[in-house]
Formats: C-alpha cells, sequence, structure tokens
C-alpha cells in the first residue's frame, strides 16, 4: 500500500506514492482495448471533468483520462536517440582503439539491452498507470513507471497554468500542461497531451482558479 503525505499547516494538496509499484501490475485496462480514446485526427480523447470533493477520497480510485497514446512513441524516442548515439561511439571505440575492443563490445551490449527495456517496455508501462484529471474543485494526477504517485490538487491553490512542448513532443503534436501551486507539490506536469487538449484545459483551470478567486473575495 502506497505512503500517504500531506503537507502541513494550510497546505491542501495530498500526494501518494508507491514504491513496490514495479513489482505489482496496474488495475488499469488494456490500452489496446479503447483504440479511440487516443488517437490522432477528428477523434480525440473524450474528457470527463465532472463536479467533486477534493479530498483524499479521489486517491481510492484512478483519475479517468489517460495521456494521449501517442505519448508511447514519445516515451519510445527519449532513450533511443542516446542509445543510438552511446552504440555508435562504442563501435567508433572498439574499431578505432584495439586495447579497447572487448570493452567497447560489452558496453555495446549492455547499451543494446538497456536501451531495449527502457524503449519496449517501459513506455507501455507508463501508458498503462499515467492518467489525470479535471474536476470543479481539483487538479488529480497519477504518474510513474516504478515509483508511482498519486496528487490531488485543489483548484484554490493553483498560482500558473502554462503548456509546453518540446521538439519530440511537437514532432507528435503533444504537449506537456504544467501547473504550479501554493502547495508543498510545487509544480506538477501532465506529459502526453495532445496539444489541443493541453490548451483547452489549461484554459478550463485558469477560468476555474479565476471563479475560485472571485467567490473567496
Amino acid at each position: 500500500m502506497g505512503d500517504w503525505q500531506g503537507g502541513g499547516g494550510s497546505d491542501d494538496s495530498v500526494i501518494v506514492t508507491d514504491d513496490n509499484a514495479g513489482s505489482r501490475s496496474s488495475n488499469a485496462e488494456d490500452p489496446d482495448e479503447f483504440p479511440d480514446r487516443t488517437t490522432k485526427g477528428p477523434r480525440r480523447q473524450h474528457l470527463h471533468w465532472p463536479t467533486m470533493d477534493p479530498s483524499p477520497s479521489l486517491l481510492f480510485r484512478e483519475p479517468v483520462n489517460r495521456v494521449d497514446r501517442r505519448a508511447i512513441t514519445m516515451w519510445r524516442m527519449t532513450p533511443l536517440i542516446p542509445g543510438i548515439v552511446v552504440l555508435a561511439a562504442c563501435v567508433a571505440l572498439g574499431a578505432l582503439v584495439d586495447p579497447a575492443r572487448w570493452p567497447a563490445v560489452a558496453a555495446a551490449l549492455v547499451t543494446i539491452v538497456l536501451t531495449a527495456f527502457f524503449v519496449a517496455v517501459v513506455p507501455l508501462w507508463r501508458f498503462r498507470f499515467h492518467r489525470w484529471e479535471i474536476t470543479d474543485d481539483a487538479i488529480y494526477t497519477q504518474s510513474g513507471w516504478w515509483v508511482r504517485s498519486r496528487v490531488v490538487i485543489p483548484i484554490a491553490r493553483i498560482q500558473v497554468v502554462d503548456t509546453t512542448a518540446g521538439p519530440i513532443e511537437q514532432l507528435l503534436d503533444l504537449a506537456t500542461l504544467t501547473v504550479t501551486t501554493a502547495s508543498s507539490a510545487g509544480t506538477i506536469r501532465i506529459v502526453g497531451l495532445d496539444a489541443e487538449v493541453a490548451r483547452s484545459a489549461a484554459a478550463d483551470v485558469t477560468i476555474r482558479t479565476q471563479a475560485h478567486t472571485d467567490d473567496a473575495t
């Protein structure tokens, strides 16, 4: 069971982590069972933003929205590119420096194994667990692949909302939703969102935050 972590004083964020997630299977559905949830083109994610109390009870269920399925490709490209560079360096070293041939071969084999694992296994593992949800009162995220975490951030604690997209994300028409808070959670990021969905979510959270600010005054 995960360890509950909560901020002290007026900190309303709730965080739970699971250090043993690598040895347990996720309760999320098989991504192949829902091929239309996160596909590129006219079919977009079916987002669910119900009204809900931002209490720790949220943590007893998963957020309802998956990240976009193209996030799998992004998570594959991220380790693949440096893996290819390191492998090429090992091959060049082994070919040009005779005393370093066998160490270079060993390093190349290790690089191949690690790259294959992080390209073939980890992205699917992450996709099964990464989820997010926006309610009237909170943002609920679930992320990680070995050490997994669930975070509930009350809308009233949010300070800044924006979207970012690195080179690989831009290539795949993806974006990251970044939320800066006044809680111990600091900045949370929801990666692997469709770029249009990320922009819409940022606008929606901004409106909800402003509504909470107006109500407080």
